[in-house]
């Protein structure tokens, strides 16, 4: 007989579980609802739809979390015009500001990552607000060692620098994200 939780949801042993997985994900696809499944009757885990729905970019996503000083963020690239197919590479300094501050952003730059449209940090932005916090310039608090999958949360590409934006970057003062944005059509705010 099939055991079900206290919701009265039921619990599919790991045999039947593993007989049935494409019913299973069917369900969970269907119903909105995890499927149940465990050992002896209780639940252990749960096979959960992933949703296709868009997150939304929350601003200010960790205001009390990440402690800046006052003059920790230089004036950031200011854009030109940005449209919807504009693809943004956000800056260290940007990147903070639209976890900690986003009314310091410029008005374009805000709209365009409140809206959702195409925006990414490089590894070698990452690797630069690390350094801020290992020179004390920055806290990050509970976000420390969680800032990329904290990115990809905010719906933002995490872009890895290649051997062709280092040889690119000798040519523009060692920046790698002018490479970056130089070779792979990005517009830097």
């Amino acid at each position: 007989m099939p055991k079900h939780d206290d919701d009265g949801r039921r619990i599919w042993g790991i045999h039947e579980a593993k007989s049935n997985l494409s019913r299973l994900i069917d369900e969970a696809l269907s119903s909105n609802q995890s499927v149940l499944i465990g050992r002896r009757g209780k639940a252990e885990v749960t096979l959960t739809a992933i949703s296709n729905a868009e997150t939304p970019r929350v601003p200010g996503l960790l205001r009390g979390t990440i402690k800046l000083a006052d003059d920790a963020l230089a004036k950031s690239e200011r854009p030109a015009q940005l449209d919807p197919e504009t693809k943004l590479l956000l800056t260290p300094q940007s990147l903070l500001r639209w976890l900690v501050r986003p009314f310091e952003l410029p008005a374009g730059v805000h709209q365009h990552l409140e809206q959702g449209h195409r925006a990414a940090i490089s590894t070698e932005g990452l690797r630069q607000v690390l350094a801020w916090q290992y020179l004390g310039q920055i806290k990050l608090g509970s976000a420390n060692g969680r800032l990329a999958s904290i990115c990809q949360s905010q719906g933002l590409e995490i872009l890895g620098i290649e051997p062709r934006h280092i040889e690119r970057a000798a040519t523009l003062e060692g920046d790698l994200d002018a490479a970056l944005a130089v070779l792979d059509g990005w517009v830097r705010a």
